[in-house]
C-alpha cells in the first residue's frame, strides 16, 4: 500500500478512529515533549525514574537469586564433594527415568510420590546444613536417590514385560 493510498484510507475511515474525546491540553503537552525539530520526544523525568527504579528492582531480584544459586551450589561442595558427584549422577538417571515413564496414565501419581521423597530429601539438606559434617545424613540423602531411581526401575521392569506379554 503506497503513501497516497494508505493517507487516503485514513482519511475515508476517520471517524471510526474517533471514537474518544481527548482531555483539552493534551496535545499542548505531548508538543511540549518534542524537540525544536519535532523528531524526537523528551519524556518527562519522572518516566525515566521508574523506568530506572524498574530495571534497578529487576537487576537486584535477579542478582540475589543467582546469588542464593551460586551459595547453595557452594554450600553443597563445602560439605562434600563427593556429594555433589553422588547427586549429580542420580539426578541425571532419575531425569532421565522419569522422561521414559512420562506417556504412562498415572504418571501423575508416579510425580507425586517424587515429590513426596523430594520433599524427604529437601529436609535432610536442611539437617546436613546444620550438621556440616554428618557422614549419616549424606548417607541418607544417597538412600533417597537410591529409592527414588530403584522405584523408576520397576515401573520400567512392569512396562516392558508388559510390553513383551503383548507380543
Amino acid at each position: 500500500m503506497g503513501m497516497d493510498e494508505w493517507k487516503n484510507h485514513v482519511e475515508s475511515k476517520r471517524e471510526s478512529f474517533e471514537m474518544y474525546d481527548v482531555p483539552k491540553g493534551t496535545w499542548d503537552q505531548v508538543e511540549g515533549w518534542l524537540d525544536e525539530d519535532n523528531r524526537h520526544i523528551r519524556l518527562p523525568r519522572r518516566y525515566l525514574w521508574r523506568g530506572l527504579v524498574g530495571a534497578a528492582a529487576l537487576l537486584l531480584a535477579l542478582g540475589l537469586g543467582l546469588t542464593s544459586l551460586l551459595v547453595e551450589k557452594y554450600q553443597a561442595t563445602a560439605i562434600s564433594p563427593e556429594l555433589v558427584e553422588v547427586q549429580n549422577y542420580y539426578q541425571g538417571e532419575i531425569a532421565l527415568k522419569m522422561q521414559q515413564v512420562s506417556h504412562l496414565e498415572n504418571f501423575a501419581d508416579i510425580s507425586r510420590d517424587m515429590e513426596t521423597l523430594d520433599e524427604a530429601f529437601v529436609q535432610m539438606k536442611r539437617d546436613l546444613n546444620d550438621n556440616v559434617d554428618n557422614q549419616e545424613v549424606i548417607n541418607e540423602m544417597i538412600e533417597n536417590y537410591k529409592i527414588k531411581l530403584e522405584i523408576l526401575e520397576r515401573i520400567l521392569e512392569r512396562l516392558d514385560q508388559s510390553d513383551a506379554k503383548k507380543l
